[in-house]
């Protein structure tokens, strides 16, 4: 039976992509209106056109940046400013959605260079071959990088990070994701027991407002579910590598990874 986070992951992202075009969203709740309209019965089609026509309200008030402000600034108000200290042990880069930018890689590569760190690692297959492509083709050294290919969600990030780096004495990381997600993301791996400096990265300026709107909103139900989930309670030593072993055990993929490292 899946895990209910990747459950959470694939049932909100398909959300977000369906309510994010206005294409699709937008006639459906005008459907629901008109049918409501004409159609003198059933009652509860009325009442649902109440539930249409609020949230093509809300739907609208997402759409404009003073919305969009307001839902990101929630989320990181909490947050210190991009001054990060002098160095860490590794700099670790959560995956994203593609349309989200590669901003984040471009700023770890600003800290790698200004040697913050020596280590570079990165979650999610495909993003492990666009750096490993872009070092080999600044001809910088490839053994700066380090990763693991099988992380689906945040939760499992912050695990595998914890399996690969800890063993090998990493506990001061800056953490780099865009900024609606950073807060969620530094709480997990605080509770994994590592010393985070979290990192914002930009998100793309060519983002509809709609969907920072969205992501914001994502981020809130995620935070939400994790907290039900317990996710962010601190983990004791051995809690922690309990959780990384049963991680290595079940995922050849990170077993291959680790046999590279």
């Amino acid at each position: 039976m899946p895990e209910p986070t990747n459950l959470w992951t694939t049932f909100t992202w398909a959300l977000f992509d369906w309510v994010s075009s206005p294409r699709i969203f937008v006639p459906f709740c005008l459907s629901v209106i008109f049918l409501a309209l004409v159609a003198k019965r059933p009652t509860w089609l009325r009442s649902l056109s109440k539930v249409a026509a609020c949230l093509l309200v809300s739907y609208c008030l997402l759409a404009t940046p003073l919305t969009a402000s307001i839902l990101v600034k929630g989320l990181t108000f909490s947050l210190p400013e991009n001054d990060p200290p002098q160095s860490a042990d590794a700099i670790v880069v959560l995956s994203r959605d593609d349309e989200l930018g590669y901003s984040r890689y471009d700023l770890a590569i600003q800290l790698w260079q200004e040697d913050r760190s020596p280590k570079i690692f990165v979650t999610a297959l495909g993003r492990v071959g666009y750096m490993t492509a872009r070092f080999k083709g600044e001809g910088w050294p490839v053994s700066a990088l380090d990763g693991t290919t099988c992380a689906r969600t945040t939760y499992e990030e912050a695990i595998s990070a914890a399996a690969i780096l800890q063993p090998k004495g990493v506990e001061r990381i800056f953490l780099i994701t865009d900024s609606p997600h950073l807060f969620r993301a530094a709480s997990i791996f605080r509770a994994l027991g590592f010393t985070v400096f979290p990192q914002a990265a930009s998100l793309p300026t060519e983002l509809p407002t709609l969907k920072k709107s969205l992501l914001a909103l994502r981020e809130y139900l995620g935070f939400i579910n994790y907290t039900i989930l317990g996710r962010f309670r601190e983990h004791t030593l051995e809690e922690s590598r309990q959780l990384t072993q049963a991680t290595i055990d079940s995922s050849d993929c990170l077993v291959d990874w680790l046999r590279k490292a």
